[in-house]
């Protein structure tokens, strides 16, 4: 569970930093080292990481498992998201 935590970061930092570098770059006081390549890199090695986890025996349940637990929580999400609108 804790690789599909990262990659959602990862994957949410190069967003928002681009995003940033676009409409605001003056706030960008901290610059990162080799962006955006290292972020890409350690998305796609973490996406090896999960891949690998569904294909390995010994690792397939809890692949499985995390899956079901991300499915969960953005269900979840959603729901209550549309729940607020209607309240709104």
């Amino acid at each position: 569970m804790a690789l599909f935590v990262y990659l959602a970061i990862a994957v949410a930092q190069v967003r928002l930093r681009r995003k940033l570098e676009r409409e605001e770059p003056d706030r960008l006081t901290l610059r990162m080292w080799l962006f955006p390549w290292l972020s890409w890199v350690t998305i796609a090695l973490m996406a090896v990481v999960i891949g690998a986890m569904a294909f390995l025996p010994d690792s397939r349940a809890q692949f499985w498992l995390s899956l079901l637990t991300v499915a969960a929580v953005l269900t979840g999400y959603e729901l209550r998201r549309r729940s607020e609108r209607r309240a709104a």
